[in-house]
């Protein structure tokens, strides 16, 4: 099997990243994986696809993101038919690379891990294609024009949300089959014409994440999540703006950790400043951040597909007060796996409720652990994608009508 994608999925501190390793490293057991992605052959995580039996192909990194040159391919992007996020990850080096593997070696599926990497399964046209689908990135872009600052982003966020529809249409309808992470995105992958869908929703590992002993902080509440993505930036300035000073307002004490990784400085100078508010940064290990809080905090307003974080903090036993859009795709109930609020006096209530009633807490938490075990391990979800690999592997012809 040959796997493109964007980069080596380790570590292990981003959603995107959890879920493509978890599910790899499980159907390497059973299958030869040849992975391609940007990057370099020292760098983290290269040695240890190899130890789980991955071979990995890399082609010279791009332009960091946020540099003078990501930018100017920003503004470049008006011009062009493709939405930015395909435009910036498609070179002539990367395409080179693949058809000559393609080419030469006898592979029976292209696995394309993330949605924009569509624009290659051209280069290896030989091969059925199975497109995972993280999110619909074209709801994703929606929902980052709803909430853009200004007319300027609003029409560049608009712009490149009608550039991705287009661009997310055609890739599934090409894809012989389509893996996507909730229900909801199941129905709009057919609705656009996908030939196969299969639904491999996000897990978690059970054994690693659980319960810990300690107690937690009096007072503690945790935010945690990449802050090089904007849906959890969005998040995070929402919270520190509109919901905190409520939280603080009912229970002074209270005391909000931030956990995330490559935040920009000014997103820290802002918070850093914001009474009640510990800016932690990256960390090597969640594990003990998530112990030591009464629950997490996911006031999402923008994304898709589910949140791997809330799975995890699930599965330690921890209670979470989400929105209804970071809920999406778990087949949590509110108010027994979880509290769901999608106005700021309402979260901030849900939040103060939870820190005066530690048994409610520690009731929700409980309830979580058990749907987790029982729905999401990524072992049984291996198997779903295996499944998926196979039927896409039999469609030599994509166009057969029993594919």
């Amino acid at each position: 099997m040959l796997a493109i994608d964007e980069e080596i999925p380790y570590p292990l501190n981003a959603g995107k990243r959890i879920r493509t390793w978890n599910l790899l490293r499980h159907l390497a057991a059973r299958h030869r994986i040849t992975f391609v992605c940007y990057g370099s052959q020292d760098q983290a995580g290269f040695a240890e696809m190899s130890q789980l039996g991955i071979r990995v192909v890399v082609v010279p990194p791009l332009p960091v993101a946020n540099s003078p040159a990501f930018y100017a391919g920003a503004l470049a992007n008006l011009a062009s038919p493709w939405p930015y996020s395909v435009a910036r990850h498609h070179t002539a080096r990367y395409a080179r690379t693949l058809e000559r593997l393609a080419a030469v070696e006898p592979f029976d599926l292209l696995h394309c891990e993330w949605t924009p990497y569509a624009s290659y399964c051209r280069h290896a046209a030989h091969l059925p294609a199975l497109l995972m689908a993280h999110n619909i990135e074209t709801t994703v872009w929606r929902r980052r024009t709803e909430h853009a600052g200004g007319m300027p982003e609003r029409f560049y966020m608009g712009l490149q949300a009608a550039k991705m529809e287009r661009f997310e249409k055609r890739a599934f309808r090409r894809a012989t089959h389509v893996a996507v992470v909730t229900a909801e995105e199941a129905q709009t992958a057919r609705g656009w014409g996908a030939p196969a869908v299969s639904l491999i929703a996000n897990g978690v590992d059970t054994e690693s994440l659980c319960p810990q002993n300690d107690r937690p902080e009096p007072d503690s509440v945790l935010f945690m999540g990449s802050l090089d993505w904007q849906p959890n930036r969005d998040a995070l300035l929402y919270l520190v703006d509109q919901i905190s000073a409520l939280v603080r307002a009912a229970n002074p004490a209270a005391m909000l950790h931030v956990v995330g990784r490559q935040p920009a400085a000014r997103l820290r100078e802002r918070v850093e400043g914001v009474p009640g508010v510990q800016w932690v940064g990256e960390v090597p290990d969640i594990r003990p951040w998530v112990a030591r809080a009464n629950m997490l905090l996911v006031p999402l307003r923008i994304g898709g597909g589910s949140r791997i974080k809330i799975l995890e903090s699930l599965a330690m036993g921890k209670a979470v007060v989400t929105t209804s859009i970071g809920a999406e795709g778990l087949d949590v109930v509110n108010g027994r796996d979880c509290r769901i609020a999608d106005e700021p006096a309402d979260f901030a209530r849900a939040v103060v409720e939870l820190l005066e009633q530690p048994a409610l807490c520690q009731t929700l938490g409980e309830s979580g652990r058990r749907l987790v075990v029982e729905h999401y391990d990524w072992r049984e979800l291996s198997q779903e994608l295996g499944r998926a690999w196979q039927h896409a592997a039999a469609c030599r012809d994509a166009e057969a009508s029993n594919c």
